[in-house]
C-alpha cells in the first residue's frame, strides 16, 4: 500500500537508480576483483550490417533518416565494402549470442561485390535476414529490374523497401508484380515528410493493395 510522507513515522524509501558502464574504467581501478560486463553477449538481440558505401541515388534524406529509422545511408567518407570473410569472422562471434534477426544495408546493397556469394554465406546464419534498399536500386538504368531480385525468389529472407516521393507508379507496379509472382517476401517502407506525400501514397495502397 501507498502511505502519504506526512503520516510516515520514518522518511520514506528512496530507490535511486544506478547506472552500470560496461567495464568502467574508475570502478575497476577501485574493485580490482570484482567482474562487469560479463555475457554481454546474451543482452545481443539484432545487428545492423552495413555492407558497402556505394550508391548512385541522391536522395535528400540520404544523411538524415538513419538517425531517426533504419534505413540506407551513404557517408561522406569513401568506405570500401565490408570484406566478406570479415563478416563471416562477426556472426561466427556472435553465434553464442541471441540474436534474432540480422539486418543487411548499404549504401545500395546490389552493388555489393559478389552480393549473390554473400546472400549464400549468411544462410548458415539462424535468424530471420532482412535486407534493405531503396526502392529505385530495384531498377537499372535501361528500367529493367536488377537481375539480383532473383535471389529473393521463393525464400524466406526479407526484402525492406523504402520509397521516397516522388514515386512512379509504373515502375511500383512493376516490382510489385515481380515480387508476388515470384513470391519474394517484401515490405514496402514509404517514407512520407508531408501531406501531399502522405495523399500520394494513400492513393497508392488504394490502387495497388485494394
Amino acid at each position: 500500500d501507498t502511505i502519504a510522507a506526512a503520516n510516515s513515522k520514518g522518511k520514506p524509501v528512496q530507490m535511486m537508480p544506478t547506472v552500470t558502464v560496461e567495464k568502467d574504467v574508475k570502478f575497476l581501478k577501485r574493485h580490482p576483483d570484482y567482474s562487469i560486463g560479463d555475457n554481454v553477449l546474451s543482452y545481443l538481440t539484432e545487428i545492423f550490417l552495413y555492407i558497402n558505401n556505394e550508391c548512385d541515388q541522391k536522395c535528400n534524406i540520404c544523411t538524415s533518416a538513419y538517425k531517426q529509422f533504419t534505413c540506407c545511408t551513404v557517408k561522406k567518407t569513401n568506405l570500401p565494402p565490408l570484406d566478406k570473410q570479415r563478416i563471416k569472422e562477426m556472426l561466427d562471434q556472435t553465434k553464442s549470442a541471441s540474436v534474432k534477426r540480422l539486418n543487411v544495408l548499404g549504401g545500395d546493397i546490389f552493388k555489393y561485390p559478389s552480393f549473390a556469394e554473400l546472400k549464400q554465406m549468411l544462410k548458415a546464419y539462424s535468424g530471420e535476414i532482412i535486407f534493405h534498399t531503396h526502392f529505385l536500386n530495384l531498377f537499372e538504368k535501361d528500367g529493367s529490374l536488377t537481375g539480383q531480385l532473383k535471389l529473393f525468389a521463393n525464400n524466406s529472407d526479407g526484402l525492406k523497401v523504402y520509397v521516397t516521393s516522388p514515386i512512379n507508379r509504373e515502375r511500383l507496379k512493376i516490382a510489385l508484380d515481380f515480387f508476388r509472382e515470384a513470391v519474394v517476401n517484401h515490405q514496402f517502407v514509404f517514407i512520407i515528410q508531408d501531406e501531399e506525400e502522405f495523399r500520394e501514397v494513400e492513393s497508392l495502397i488504394s490502387l495497388f493493395y485494394s
